[in-house]
């Protein structure tokens, strides 16, 4: 296969490449780098100023991984619906899953456990008086159906 060139956020590998460890292939699957989107959820703290109210903070940093592992277990879930189509797409194709390199079998027991994650951090949120797990199940209701 023909040397390819690495553009933006796409990570890519080719048949000639050497095998890549399956953390390695989750951790890009599960495409962390689409989690910088969610540091909106500390922009109220940032903007009011509260830099010493330690408990908001927390909340914080715990609906930010809330956040980003619901939305990564959605973009799993849409790899596997989408692969034939992603197959045949420039850039999409390298993804772990259109590639092959990270099997359904591991996609979908993948899915449950990030969705089940994010979902308990919510959930822990919840219980500390906190709109996130709201947040969270709501972000996923509005997102599978777009997937």
């Amino acid at each position: 296969m023909a040397n390819h060139e690495h553009s933006g956020m796409e990570d890519r590998s080719s048949a000639g490449d050497r095998p890549q460890s399956l953390p390695r292939l989750l951790l890009r699957e599960l495409r962390l780098h689409q989690w910088v989107k969610n540091v909106l959820v500390f922009l109220p703290f940032i903007l009011a100023h509260e830099w010493d109210i330690t408990g908001k903070w927390i909340s914080a940093v715990y609906a930010f991984f809330s956040f980003s592992l619901v939305a990564s277990s959605v973009y799993v879930v849409n790899d596997i619906w989408d692969r034939e189509a992603d197959r045949r797409h420039p850039t999409k194709r390298y993804r772990p899953i259109a590639s092959g390199a990270l099997s359904l079998r591991v996609a979908w027991i993948t899915v449950p456990i990030v969705l089940l994650g994010g979902l308990s951090l919510g959930w822990f949120l919840i219980s500390r008086n906190s709109p996130a797990f709201c947040c969270s199940t709501g972000w996923l209701t509005a997102a599978i159906p777009s997937t």
